[in-house]
């Protein structure tokens, strides 16, 4: 049995935020955890910072994950959209993902780390099991900074 604390505390989220499930896949060397939201939360609109009512949930986005026991580890949740009373509804952010990224921000960090220190992205990619344009846009990221 899977303890959704655990995983809970490895993502380091934090109220209103929680583990709702977690399939592991064997055969597929996979893991799915389903991150979910507590129905009464509200969330900050990402434009003023004022908090609001969630209006509805986005469609399911997945973010790739930290490998855990060998596994890939993909993250999924339909996230809140806000109504803010100046802004209109607005998608709300993740405390895991910078906004339009399909990688977790810790996985983000060691995509950096391993190409700095295979100094090659194909490299990389290898250890990673990523694609190439995928190690590409976390560099290009890290340039742009």
């Amino acid at each position: 049995m899977t303890d959704t604390d655990t995983f809970q505390t490895l993502l380091r989220l934090a109220e209103p935020w929680f583990i709702a499930g977690i399939d592991i896949d064997p055969a597929g060397e996979a893991m799915h955890v389903c991150i979910d939201f507590r129905r009464d939360a509200r969330f900050a609109c990402p434009q003023c910072g004022a908090l609001a009512e969630v209006y509805d949930r986005a469609e399911e986005r997945v973010w790739r994950h930290l490998d855990l026991w060998q596994c890939e580890t993909w993250l999924h949740c339909r996230l809140p959209r806000v109504r803010c009373e100046v802004h209109g509804v607005r998608q709300v952010g993740t405390p895991w993902a910078e906004p339009g990224s399909r990688l977790s921000s810790a996985f983000e960090a060691r995509v950096i780390d391993t190409v700095l220190a295979c100094q090659t992205v194909k490299g990389a990619c290898a250890l990673l099991r990523l694609k190439w344009d995928q190690v590409n846009a976390v560099m290009a990221l890290l340039t742009a900074m």
